[in-house]
């Protein structure tokens, strides 16, 4: 079976449908677990997102659709998890709030009051999420070993079928930048503080500093 045949059969389990560019990824070999489970080519250069394979949301699934399940998720939502924060918080499709448009992505959180909203779509959410990587990064991290600037050339490679024209545009532009090395041995292609000022005028998603709550907290 296929990944993204084995994707639709467990969404469909659920009554839930993936966004077909996550489909297409899928198809393209882009979320396929590497054989050591540590290499994956979606975000791969990215410190903040771990893959999660088909078993994992499967059983995800199962948790959320459980009737003792602490966060009492509605089913409404249409949440259908795809990554995951080293910490455990949840990159996940909103796909109750798609209707016939784009799927915004979200971000379900563990020890926070609020989630919250990422992305309008899976195209949006890789841009952003490059471009927040881009902001720190170590030598021994994927990004900062060996070649930086080689490094982010070869990622927007890869993944610049998945994003929109003006997307790659500012990536390009992003990683044509002098290189900045603070003294605590961190490096980025910007600082922390500008990620907002690079995202929003290409995303156009003013939700995204918007809170939402998705699961009920005590």
């Amino acid at each position: 079976m296929t990944t993204s045949a084995e994707l639709r059969e467990i969404s469909a389990a659920h009554g839930l449908t993936w966004p077909e560019e996550y489909l297409t990824l899928a198809d393209d070999g882009m979320v396929d677990m590497s054989p050591t489970g540590d290499e994956v080519p979606l975000l791969h250069f990215s410190t903040n997102f771990e893959l999660l394979g088909a078993k994992d949301i499967a059983r995800r699934l199962e948790m959320f659709a459980e009737p003792d399940d602490f966060r009492n998720i509605d089913p409404a939502e249409g949440l259908l998890p795809f990554g995951m924060e080293p910490g455990g918080n949840l990159y996940c499709f909103r796909t109750g709030a798609a209707g016939a448009g784009p799927v915004p992505v979200v971000l379900l959180q563990n020890d926070e009051q609020e989630d919250e909203r990422l992305a309008p779509d899976l195209a949006g959410f890789i841009f952003a999420e490059m471009v927040v990587a881009s902001a720190e990064f170590y030598d021994d991290d994927y990004l900062g070993e060996g070649e930086p600037r080689r490094n982010a050339e070869a990622w927007l490679q890869s993944h610049e079928p998945y994003l929109g024209q003006e997307q790659a545009a500012a990536l390009r532009e992003l990683f044509a930048r002098p290189l900045i090395v603070p003294d605590d041995d961190s490096m980025g292609f910007l600082e922390f503080s500008e990620v907002d000022e690079l995202v929003d005028p290409v995303l156009r998603y003013p939700e995204r500093h918007e809170p939402i709550q998705l699961w009920e907290r005590g």
